[in-house]
């Protein structure tokens, strides 16, 4: 099916379900100021529209690769547009459809999308998508799957971005809650590792993360390119005190276990999944408030050093938490990517 002939083009405003339709030729448009990467950005411009998404408690993320954007669309955060050339519109026009969208679609020349992103790009990844990622603002221990979507208000007839930005409300409420089996991530301050941390944890069934506000600072766009768009379905918990959060995870039953090469136990599979893993940063680990806070402390065994970046020893700990849940799974298997 074509969801966008040419008579849709040629007009300025159509729709993909509910979602309006905008053919963009400059790539100077300010409504596509947010998917400039650094170097191309009018930096006047860009910190202006940054201000008001700061003030309107925003958090917007741009995510960049076909890849990425169709997890995006498949993802538990809220989206605010989507930046595409024509040719991508057949395969992600039915997942457009299925979102609402604060702003809308952007159709755009391939051309005028390396103009804006500043990059070289083949066809096929000519796509980027602008996610609102909003944090969590509870601690459960219902198991993740339990937590259902909230139904969807009907769409503004009318909308414009920095009118209407308000309206916010495509998010599934699974991205308001943080449940076990989590991450807690402690001024891991490395974008790369984030997302690659992301990126594995999702693979062995992670859906939460709680993180310093050194950590949520680190994740942006290029986090998210490196976890391929696992971050999409991440549910992030922001803790202004770390220990303090510990402490709440404890009293809700929730086994916080944390990582230290000097820990006297080997790290090994938990029977429930009701546990949290702290991982440190990258060249200091963890305080030692934190790993006091923590239920316990367990380590990595080796042969000899203590060389494993963050993101594979944390990549490894996930593995031996969860071995007894996914030694359950049928060989062969692959998840679908979904929350």
């Amino acid at each position: 099916m074509k969801w966008l002939d040419e008579a849709v083009l040629t007009a300025p405003v159509k729709y993909i379900g509910c979602n309006p339709v905008y053919q963009i030729d400059d790539s100077e448009d300010v409504r596509l100021a947010f998917y400039r990467l650094t170097r191309k950005r009018d930096h006047k411009v860009y910190s202006w529209f940054h201000k008001v998404m700061l003030d309107r408690d925003r958090n917007f993320i741009t995510v960049i690769s076909k890849t990425v954007v169709h997890r995006a669309l498949r993802g538990c955060h809220e989206l605010v547009s989507v930046m595409l050339i024509e040719d991508l519109i057949d395969e992600l026009g039915p997942l457009i459809e299925q979102r609402r969208l604060i702003e809308g679609v952007y159709i755009v020349s391939r051309e005028t999308y390396q103009a804006v992103v500043g990059l070289i790009v083949n066809g096929v990844q000519a796509c980027s998508a602008l996610i609102d990622l909003q944090t969590a603002t509870e601690i459960s221990t219902e198991l993740f799957s339990q937590i259902t979507e909230t139904p969807l208000p009907p769409r503004p007839a009318e909308s414009y971005f920095w009118q209407n930005c308000e309206w916010g409300l495509d998010r599934r409420s699974a991205a308001k809650f943080v449940t076990p089996p989590m991450l807690v991530l402690d001024d891991v301050r490395n974008s790369d590792n984030v997302g690659a941390i992301m990126r594995t944890a999702f693979s062995f069934g992670i859906r939460s993360m709680v993180v310093t506000k050194t950590t949520m600072s680190a994740i942006g766009c290029r986090s998210a390119r490196t976890s391929m768009g696992a971050m999409n379905f991440f549910s992030v918990y922001v803790a202004v005190d770390l220990v303090e959060t510990i402490g709440v995870l404890k009293a809700k039953g929730i086994e916080v276990i944390g990582t230290s090469p000097r820990a006297r136990e080997n790290i090994t599979a938990r029977p429930t999944k009701q546990w949290a893993l702290v991982l440190g940063n990258e060249e200091l680990g963890s305080s030692d408030a934190v790993m006091h806070a923590c239920s316990t402390l367990a380590a990595i065994p080796q042969v000899a050093g203590d060389s494993f970046s963050v993101s594979v020893a944390g990549g490894i700990c996930v593995y031996e938490l969860m071995r007894d849940h996914l030694q359950a799974q049928p060989p062969g298997a692959i998840g679908t990517g979904d929350c």
